[in-house]
């Protein structure tokens, strides 16, 4: 990149990029290991985990970046022939993240460490009544931490240097499997297409992992992950991920009424073509329901829209899972603060 081009230099004032970030746009650094202490001792833990042949239990999350994380883990894992466990929480069942009666089906099953994945920050009973049984938790997770977290082993991009922050959870991941396995180049795939689907601010390690993500798509087509795009032949970029692999990813957890989020994870990890390709029919099948939901709730909810400043709609026949995108739509069109009910 010519940095003397007075296109490029406008556009790097206009943006404010300091030194470090202008640095990046021409030399982004290259993927190492991770050495910070926080990645570090969750990887001992683990390692530790599968010398004893404990049982591991691994609660996710039905966002991209949860069902990512949850297969990076677990097929690294597997790869280290390690009992190994998860569960994807229902939307409308379970809500959010591990609760107590999720922890107690674990308990029940004999799993001896339980790892919460992209949600855990907040789970305070649920950690207390895990410890109480005697179990213990590590928490990966990037959301905002407003208390103290009373994991026994946290790794949370605030505990880290600042390249590794602002990471989404599949990023956090990708580094303690790295450590695991060895780098893998469809997991750094995967850590990728949830770093994007985020929304995560692409510099930093972020900015590394992403482009050697898009990179390892284009020369290895990753079947679970090409079998969702509009065209399989076509170039991977930022966009036909966010546009096209994380919305299906997303949609099986938005309509978890009638599809299984834990299924998308089987089908991350998944080795038989044959049964990828009739997976991949079955979720882009899933995200054509979520479309044509979306599109009744849009049409209904311009009928209910007025002059107020704010846009509050409710109606009962609205799909839970389907209000967010349905409000971000409006809010883009109306550039107005929006919510959906």
């Amino acid at each position: 990149m010519n940095l003397n081009n007075p296109l490029i230099k406008s556009i790097i004032e206009y943006n404010q990029l300091d030194e470090n970030q202008i640095q990046q746009l021409n030399h982004p650094q290259a993927i190492t290991l991770c050495e910070e202490d926080a990645v570090i001792q969750v990887v001992n833990r683990l390692k530790e985990a599968i010398l004893k042949q404990e049982k591991i239990f691994i609660c996710g999350d039905y966002d991209s970046d949860g069902l990512c994380s949850t297969s990076i883990l677990k097929s690294s894992l597997k790869d280290l022939n390690t009992n190994v466990g998860f569960y994807i929480p229902n939307r409308f069942k379970d809500g959010y993240g591990i609760n107590v009666n999720i922890a107690k089906l674990a308990i029940d099953k004999g799993y001896d460490l339980v790892v919460l994945l992209d949600n855990g920050v907040s789970a305070f009973e649920t950690i207390d009544y895990l410890h109480q049984h005697h179990k213990e938790v590590i928490v990966i997770d990037h959301h905002e931490i407003h208390e103290e977290v009373k994991a026994d082993y946290l790794c949370h991009p605030d505990l880290l240097s600042p390249f590794y922050q602002s990471m989404c959870t599949s990023g956090l991941v990708h580094l303690i499997s790295h450590h695991l396995v060895g780098y893998h180049p469809y997991y750094c795939a995967l850590a990728g297409v949830a770093t994007i689907g985020d929304m995560m601010p692409l510099w930093n390690y972020n900015r590394s992992l992403l482009i050697k993500a898009l990179d390892e798509m284009n020369q290895q087509p990753f079947l679970q992950l090409s079998l969702l795009l509009k065209n399989r032949t076509d170039f991977i970029n930022e966009e036909t991920c966010a546009f096209h692999i994380v919305p299906k990813l997303n949609a099986v957890g938005r309509l978890a009424d009638i599809a299984n989020p834990n299924r998308v994870v089987e089908y991350l990890c998944l080795k038989d073509e044959a049964d990828i390709f009739n997976f991949a029919n079955q979720i882009n099948s899933i995200n054509d329901q979520r479309k044509k939901i979306h599109q009744v709730m849009y049409q209904k909810a311009l009928q209910l829209i007025n002059d107020d400043q704010v846009i509050l709609l409710y109606d009962e026949s609205f799909h839970e899972g389907v209000v967010g995108i349905t409000a971000g739509q409006l809010s883009n069109q109306f550039k107005k603060v929006t919510c959906v009910l």
